[in-house]
């Protein structure tokens, strides 16, 4: 099982180019932060192969690379809240096989796709 780094205060100097990135996490809520647990889970695995925690900042935007390279990869995103959604495709760095996680009011959507 591998693991996300997850720095508690990263900071970006540049908006992230979301269009060249596996994994999106976007928190459309601007009055509060998320602490979203994720996990990717390969084609045909009962074990999730790589899970990490992420705090997400007020209108934060985060990408992510994960090395997986299952055809089929399964991304759960779960609140605090215990709020859920998963999404299934391949991830690359293609915009249209990116995971994307978005945060706000309460709840998560997850979709393939940017």
């Amino acid at each position: 099982m591998h693991a996300y780094e997850s720095p508690e205060n990263e900071a970006f100097e540049q908006r992230p180019d979301i269009r060249s990135s596996e994994v999106v996490l976007r928190n459309h809520d601007h009055s509060r932060p998320y602490v979203v647990d994720l996990q990717l889970t390969g084609d045909g695995s009962a074990t999730p192969e790589t899970t990490g925690t992420y705090r997400l900042a007020e209108g934060e935007i985060r990408c992510l690379s994960t090395n997986m390279s299952s055809e089929r990869t399964q991304v759960t995103a779960r609140l605090e809240t215990g709020a859920n959604d998963t999404t299934v495709g391949k991830l690359s760095e293609r915009p249209e096989h990116t995971a994307v996680i978005q945060l706000g009011n309460g709840v998560v959507c997850t979709t393939h796709g940017v």
